[in-house]
């Protein structure tokens, strides 16, 4: 399921949800840059919001990869159209991965918040931020059993993995965020898949050598400027910005100092 906004032959601008299995609802406010010379796209990826659902085994990071090649390609009016990346979260995680193993597709990231590049840095926010922990077999008793056991369908599934997510966080937002529909296998799948086999998104960043500019708020209380400046020094060349007054969805609750310090770091690259 995707959506665009703007003339397809300027800059691609492609939003990535977090979650994983969010939707891009909460990043619809970017179709600004449509108005500044930007082809803004917005897809729900693989499992997550409107998109198709599929089972565990789909979900994998290459499959990930793949996914946003062939968005890149479907779009691309001409081979010389610069691609950049805008990630919140898991999204911000999600274009570092895609630009850690194809250094030479990606013109520019605009990051906020992305939980971490490794599986320790992840691990450690997400214990941080929320009061159940995507790792704790709690959950995974819920999710799974409702799935294997009782052989709920997907849409059961994923309204009752959105009443999970809402149970109390440290992240410091102002209020609900529209997100119409979580996916609750993509999200367990893939945290799963980092829990057995290890997360590296950055171990080959040192070819990156574009300027990144990655963002993160003041009041969420997991995050803070500590976290912040471990996980953006895996960039060779990145402006590190605290956005004030907001928490981890600095992106929805904080979109004008967002909007304004992403045009001015895309126009420079444009």
């Amino acid at each position: 399921h995707a959506e665009t906004f703007g003339n397809p032959a300027d800059p691609l601008l492609i939003q990535l949800h977090g979650g994983p299995g969010a939707d891009y609802a909460t990043h619809l406010q970017a179709k600004a840059f449509a108005q500044e010379g930007y082809f803004v796209i917005f897809f729900d990826q693989r499992g997550a919001g409107l998109s198709r659902r599929h089972g565990p085994d789909s979900f994998t990071l290459e499959n990930y990869f793949e996914d946003l090649r062939q968005i890149i390609a479907h779009y691309r009016y001409s081979p010389d159209q610069k691609v950049f990346l805008m990630g919140h979260s898991w999204g911000a995680m999600y274009a570092t991965g895609y630009a850690n193993r194809y250094p030479d597709a990606v013109n520019g990231l605009v990051l906020s918040e992305p939980g971490g590049f490794t599986l320790a840095e992840m691990q450690a926010y997400l214990g941080r931020a929320f009061a159940v922990k995507p790792f704790t077999e709690g959950i995974n008793d819920i999710v799974w059993a409702e799935q294997l056991i009782a052989g709920k369908s997907h849409a059961e599934l994923d309204y009752e993995f959105m009443l999970l997510a809402v149970t109390g966080s440290n992240v410091g937002d102002d209020g609900p965020l529209p997100i119409s529909r979580v996916g609750a296998v993509c999200s367990q799948s893939m945290l799963a898949l980092a829990d057995r086999d290890g997360l590296d998104l950055a171990s080959q960043l040192s070819a990156f050598q574009t300027k990144v500019l990655f963002m993160y708020s003041d009041q969420n209380m997991a995050y803070g400027y500590d976290h912040a400046l471990r996980v953006s020094s895996a960039f060779p060349n990145v402006d590190l910005l605290e956005i004030t007054g907001t928490g981890h969805d600095l992106h929805f609750f904080a979109f004008d100092a967002y909007f304004a310090a992403s045009l001015t770091y895309l126009n420079a690259l444009r």
